[in-house]
C-alpha cells in the first residue's frame, strides 16, 4: 500500500481513538449532552471506521460496485483536517479514484442494478419491510431469475421497487461516475505522463466527483508542479545573499530555487497560496539557504497572511506547535489549557452550549495572540534546524 495512504489511515485511526475517548467522557459528564448527541458522534466514528476498512481491504479482482466510495466532500474535509503534504494528498486521492475504477464505478451506467445505501434508507418500501426486501435483493432468485418466470406476486412487487431504488441510486451518483470517466481517461490511464493541457479536464473530473474548493486548489497546484518540467528556476541575485551565507553551486541554486517556486512567486514577490506551519518552516529554510535577508522574509510572510484562513479554530490547529513552544510562559500555558478544553468540546455544535463554547474559544484565542510574539523568531529558529533532506512536496 502507498505510504501516504498508510499514514492517512494511521491519522484517522488516531482520530477515532480520541473521538471514542471524548464520547466516553461526554457520556459520563453532566454537560447537557443528549443520547441523540452521543449517538450522532458514534455515527461519525462508525463512518470513519467503515472508510478505514475500505482503504485497508485489498481489491480482489471481482467487480463489486456496491462498495464504491462517493463521499468526496467528507474525504476533502478529512484530508484538510490532517497534517498532509501536497504530494500525500494527491497520492491518497489517486488511490481512492483508482480503487473505485477497479471496483467497477464505470460500470454503473450499464449495469442492471446498483443500490446506494443513502437512497435505500430514505426509500419507503411498500411491498415488504426494508430488511425483507434487502434479503430478497441478495438472493439468487432475484439475481438470476427473469421477472416474468419464477417470481411470486409479492416478489415481483419487491423487484419493481428495487428497480426504482436502483434507478434513483444510479442518478444519485451520476456526477461521480462522470467524474471518474474523465479522470480515468486523462489522469489514471496516462499517469505520470500527463500534459499541461490535461489539467483543466482533470480538474473538471475532480469537481464532478465532489471535492471541496480547498482540496481542488491543492490538487491543481500539485498537477502544475508535476507538469512544469520545462520551467527554468530563477536564480536569486547575488545582492540578495548575506555575506555569511555559504556559497552554493549553480546546480544547488537551481534546485533550491525550483523547490521554492512551488510556494513563492519570484516575479511578484509573494507566497502563492496558504501554507501549513510545516510548509511555512520549509519555505523559510529554503530562503535561509538561498541567503534571503530576515527583513525580507518577514515582509513576505506578513503579506502571506492575506491568503491564510482567518478562522481562529483553523489557526489554532495550524499554529499549535508554535504556541506550545512558548508554554514556559505561565500565562501562555494557562491559555493553551483553556483553549484545549474549548477545542475538545467545540464539535458538539447545534445548541446554545456550542455557541457559548465557540465565543469563549475566540476570546481566549485573541488573548493568546496578544501574548505570543509576532516577529517570526520561532519560525526562523526552527527552520534553521531543518535538514536539506526535508521536503514538503
Amino acid at each position: 500500500m502507498n505510504k501516504a495512504v498508510e499514514k492517512f489511515i494511521k491519522l484517522i485511526e488516531e482520530e477515532i481513538k480520541k473521538m471514542k475517548r471524548n464520547i466516553f467522557i461526554l457520556s459520563k459528564s453532566n454537560r447537557g449532552v443528549t443520547k441523540e448527541d452521543i449517538e450522532g458522534f458514534r455515527g461519525i466514528v462508525r463512518d470513519k471506521e467503515i472508510f478505514v476498512d475500505w482503504l485497508k481491504n485489498p481489491f480482489n479482482d471481482d467487480y463489486d460496485i456496491g462498495k464504491i466510495f462517493v463521499n468526496f466532500e467528507g474525504l476533502s474535509e478529512t484530508l484538510k483536517e490532517n497534517p498532509l503534504k501536497l504530494k500525500e494528498i494527491f497520492e491518497i486521492v489517486m488511490f481512492v479514484i483508482a480503487k473505485n475504477i477497479k471496483i467497477g464505478i464505470l460500470l454503473i451506467k450499464v449495469c442492471d442494478f446498483y443500490f446506494n445505501m443513502d437512497i435505500i434508507n430514505k426509500f419507503h418500501f411498500k411491498s415488504a419491510p426494508k430488511e425483507e426486501v434487502l434479503a430478497f435483493a441478495h438472493s439468487k432468485k432475484f439475481l438470476y431469475s427473469p421477472i416474468k418466470n419464477n417470481l411470486t406476486p409479492p416478489e415481483k412487487e419487491m423487484y419493481q421497487e428495487l428497480l426504482t431504488v436502483s434507478q434513483k441510486s444510479i442518478a444519485h451518483v451520476k456526477s461521480e461516475v462522470d467524474g471518474h470517466e474523465i479522470l480515468n481517461e486523462y489522469l489514471v490511464s496516462k499517469f505520470p505522463n500527463i500534459q499541461k493541457e490535461d489539467i483543466p479536464l482533470i480538474m473538471e473530473g475532480f469537481t464532478k466527483c465532489g471535492f471541496t474548493p480547498k482540496i481542488l486548489q491543492d490538487l491543481e497546484t500539485y498537477l502544475n508542479i508535476l507538469t512544469d518540467k520545462k520551467k527554468e528556476p530563477i536564480i536569486v541575485p547575488v545582492k540578495e545573499r548575506c555575506l555569511n551565507t555559504p556559497q552554493l553551486s549553480s546546480k544547488e541554486l537551481k534546485i533550491l530555487n525550483k523547490e521554492l517556486s512551488y510556494y513563492y512567486d519570484f516575479d511578484n514577490d509573494k507566497i502563492i497560496r496558504a501554507l501549513t506551519l510545516d510548509e511555512e518552516l520549509h519555505v523559510i529554510n529554503l530562503m535561509q539557504r538561498l541567503g534571503f535577508r530576515e527583513d525580507r522574509m518577514t515582509n513576505i510572510l506578513a503579506r502571506a497572511k492575506n491568503v491564510i484562513s482567518l478562522n481562529p479554530v483553523v489557526l489554532y490547529a495550524r499554529l499549535y506547535n508554535k504556541y506550545e513552544a512558548f508554554s514556559d510562559n505561565e500565562k501562555v500555558k494557562a491559555l493553551l489549557q483553556e483553549l484545549e478544553m474549548y477545542f475538545q468540546n467545540i464539535f458538539m455544535g447545534g445548541d446554545d452550549d456550542y455557541e457559548i463554547t465557540k465565543m469563549c474559544f475566540l476570546d481566549t484565542f485573541n488573548e493568546l495572540e496578544e501574548v505570543i510574539p509576532h516577529n517570526y523568531e520561532y519560525e526562523f529558529e526552527v527552520a534553521r534546524t531543518l535538514t536539506k533532506t526535508n521536503r514538503v512536496i
